[in-house]
């Protein structure tokens, strides 16, 4: 519920902002007449679905987070422009009920609480390097559609759950290694204002996350803002 109404916040803001005219685009640290190159930090954040996956991952959502930190434009044209960025992600799957998230012998599954205990959640997070390559067209006012393939390198997982046993709060905390897939694919279609990056964005997976070998096999679908 916190994740929903800070995202319904940050929605409020951005459009706020966005038909206000409000924004204010990045210094270029190169530029020229048809290229920029911008060092920026457009933090993105929403929420993630488990597609086909384990009865387990479809009980709840979980956090679709992006951190961009280097964009490059070149003007093509006809309201037409070449993005790129790179930068870092995080998706955690959350689950609830009776099983949690755990690594036995290397392979990622689910087992029951302890005993007695009281569940909170379970979330699985991967972490990537992300680079993006895309289009964007300006409609006008401001306004541009971009499109946006994103190749996905995981570098890190982890677990964590939390539990109450007798009242007394649990936390487990685990990082995993050897689980996901050495690359990834996203394909991201967003709604921009004003400096081509902020807006409003959804975002297929079509790949799967997890080595077929080491845990359930799901793709995923998420939507949120990115600031």
């Amino acid at each position: 519920m916190k994740r929903i109404l800070l995202l319904a916040f940050a929605f409020l803001a951005v459009s706020s902002a966005a038909f206000a005219g409000n924004y204010v685009d990045d210094q270029a640290i190169y530029s020229s007449e048809r290229t920029r190159l911008f060092l920026v930090n457009d933090v993105g954040f929403g929420i993630v679905y488990a597609i086909n996956g384990p009865e387990q991952m479809k009980r709840s959502h979980g956090l679709d987070f992006t951190m961009d930190f280097f964009s490059f434009e070149y003007d093509l044209g006809q309201n037409l422009h070449f993005q790129t960025t790179l930068g870092l992600g995080e998706k955690a799957f959350r689950i609830k009920g009776d099983e949690q998230f755990m690594v036995n012998d290397g392979v990622l599954g689910f087992v029951p609480y302890p005993e007695m205990a009281k569940p909170k959640f379970s979330a699985f997070s991967a972490f990537s390097f992300n680079v993006g390559a895309g289009l964007r067209y300006d409609v006008g006012n401001g306004i541009g559609l971009v499109f946006t393939p994103i190749l996905g390198v995981p570098f890190a997982s982890r677990i964590k759950t939390k539990y109450k046993i007798d009242g007394d709060k649990q936390k487990d905390k685990t990082r995993e290694t050897g689980l996901l897939c050495p690359v990834t694919c996203d394909l991201r279609l967003m709604l921009t204002f004003t400096n081509g990056r902020s807006g409003f964005y959804v975002k297929y997976s079509p790949t799967p996350l997890i080595k077929e070998e080491k845990g359930p096999q799901f793709t995923n679908f998420s939507f949120g803002i990115i600031l």
